[in-house]
């Protein structure tokens, strides 16, 4: 999986704090702009901005936008993710029009090969995501290769034998890799992070926001939002809790 933080808002304290103050000062916007940039210190922005978020009325949130291009995910994660609609734009790799173009009968000869290190498998972590939480060395890892490279293998025959690509690809499960390019404004961002990484979310997901938050902090004028990007543990409602 690589994720990547490819456009973000420039001076995201700034903007954040231009959305607060507008709604409660007689000067105009570009005013107060104006003076957050050059006039006011930077720990009041700080302050008002964190006072404001802390509060719950998050919708100045919505001016800071963040793009993101996300490679090897799952289909089921993805799917996981396009769930996640408000304040969110996705731009997903097409299976109706990218076709895999492997080498049936050569595939079919790596498979009958009685080895699980063999180039099937290494075949089946070019395309597949096997579960995060199954380590290599269990049973239940080969269990899940061995049915990705049957998928692979099955959609291979179909396009040999005439199928379009945007009908074969019914057989290649929700383990099939994908890449995205994500768009979301943060407001949306910090809702993603509250739910998906909760320890009760699929590993997938989670190690996928966990790197966007990474991503995101790995620029300082972003860090001061540390707080925001996590689990909701502290206002977790859930009936369920975590274990």
């Amino acid at each position: 999986m690589q994720v990547k933080l490819i456009s973000n808002t420039a001076s995201p304290l700034e903007v954040l704090y231009t959305s607060a103050r507008t709604c409660y000062s007689s000067d105009t916007a570009s005013i107060i702009y104006h003076d957050a940039i050059y006039e006011v210190e930077e720990d009041k922005k700080r302050e008002l901005v964190l006072k404001v978020l802390r509060s719950g009325h998050r919708s100045i949130a919505r001016h800071i936008n963040l793009t993101f291009t996300i490679d090897g995910i799952s289909r089921a994660t993805a799917n996981q993710l396009v769930r996640h609609q408000a304040g969110m734009a996705y731009s997903q790799q097409s299976l109706r029009y990218v076709k895999i173009k492997e080498d049936y009968e050569e595939l079919m000869a790596l498979i009958y090969v009685d080895n699980l290190d063999n180039e099937a498998y290494k075949m089946c972590d070019k395309y597949f995501v096997n579960p995060y939480d199954i380590d290599k060395e269990n049973h239940l890892y080969h269990c899940f290769a061995e049915y990705s490279i049957e998928a692979l293998t099955s959609y291979l025959a179909l396009i040999r034998d005439g199928a379009k690509a945007e009908d074969a690809r019914g057989v290649l499960g929700l383990n099939f890799k994908t890449n995205m390019v994500v768009t979301c404004n943060l407001e949306a961002f910090i809702h993603l992070c509250e739910l998906r990484l909760c320890s009760r979310s699929q590993k997938e997901i989670r190690t996928m926001v966990s790197k966007m938050v990474d991503e995101v902090l790995s620029i300082d004028d972003y860090k001061f939002l540390t707080e925001f990007l996590c689990a909701k543990c502290a206002t977790c409602t859930e009936e369920r809790k975590c274990v």
